[in-house]
């Protein structure tokens, strides 16, 4: 997904392959809910940083995205929260 995807997403709020979550200093616990849907679908995006409030979208960032983004695959790959490997690809 490029900024301009990004951005078109954010001017919606119904969307069955797209997420946002706060994540601010930790992973949501919710997470695995929505990675879950996603594997059972199509696939989708999750972007990490952003809150949702009604219709509206605020950046509120991520304090330590290293390691957030470790903990988030490290907890895919170890198959602890899934019994199958999904794959990923985490961008910046």
């Amino acid at each position: 997904m490029n900024k301009a995807e990004l951005l078109q997403k954010l001017q919606d709020i119904e969307w069955d392959d797209f997420e946002v979550k706060e994540a601010h200093s930790e992973l949501p616990k919710n997470i695995w809910e929505t990675v879950s849907a996603f594997a059972n679908f199509s696939g989708g995006w999750i972007v990490l940083g952003i809150s949702q409030k009604g219709r509206k979208f605020e950046i509120c960032g991520v304090e330590n995205s290293e390691k957030i983004e470790q903990d988030f695959t490290n907890t895919l790959r170890s198959k602890n929260k899934f019994n199958v490997v999904i794959n990923l690809k985490c961008k910046k």
